[in-house]
Formats: C-alpha cells, sequence, structure tokens
C-alpha cells in the first residue's frame, strides 16, 4: 500500500473508512480475509525454510480475497506470495527458463510441492 502498509491490511484499512465511502467501496467490491492451509512434505523443510523463513508460515497463511461484484473478477493475495523465488522476464526464452528452473521443486511434484490437508488431486 502506498504508506507502507501490506495488502493484508485491507479489511482494517476499509473499516477505517467513513460511512459513506464504505458503502460506495462496497457497491463495488467485496473484500475477505481466510486463512489457506496447506502440508509442506518433509523434503521440502529446509528449501521452505531458507526462504520464507518458517514451513509454519507456509502452512497456514492468511489470504485476502477481493472481488469486483461489477465485473466479478477477483483476485487473492498473501503476505509470503511476495516471497516466492521464481520471476520470468519477458527477454526470457522459454527454453532459457527450463534450463535454468532445473532441479526446481516443480521438477518432482509430489515431493517438492505442498499439498491440501485432504491430500493431492490427482487426474
Amino acid at each position: 500500500m502506498a504508506d507502507g502498509g501490506t495488502i493484508l491490511e485491507l479489511p482494517v484499512r476499509i473499516g477505517d473508512l467513513g460511512a459513506e465511502e464504505r458503502e460506495r467501496f462496497g457497491r463495488m467490491f467485496r473484500v475477505s480475509s481466510v486463512v489457506g492451509e496447506m502440508r509442506v512434505p518433509e523434503s521440502m523443510h529446509k528449501w521452505v525454510e531458507g526462504r520464507f523463513g518458517s514451513v509454519e508460515s507456509v502452512e497456514s497463511q492468511r489470504i485476502i480475497k477481493v472481488t469486483n461484484l461489477v465485473t466479478l473478477e477477483g483476485s487473492l493475495f498473501n503476505e509470503i506470495r511476495s516471497s516466492r523465488p521464481f520471476e520470468v522476464h519477458e527477454s526470457d526464452s522459454v527454453e532459457q527458463v527450463v534450463r535454468e528452473s532445473r532441479g526446481d521443486p516443480f521438477c518432482n511434484p509430489l515431493t517438492g510441492t505442498p499439498e491440501d490437508p485432504f491430500g493431492r488431486v490427482e487426474g
């Protein structure tokens, strides 16, 4: 946010608006906050701790959902998303991205990616 806050503060900021502004905002947008949970496999713990600080911060994350009530488009935001280590630039070729990502956790999705609390969806 412009003054150094984060998107996770959005519900509080909306609550701080005056009644008229809050009502106007509410006609156009719906903002909700939920906690998303996942299980990080043991094989990923060291990698997660090195990039995000702790396994717990990844396994339980606060998520802000913003829905545009006019277009019905929505976006999900979480604090840890900005820390994700993967970045692609427009000038990168597909071959270059693949070459540089060898050994990345996504190369072995069953052991290199977290799963939902209810398990993995396979198909």
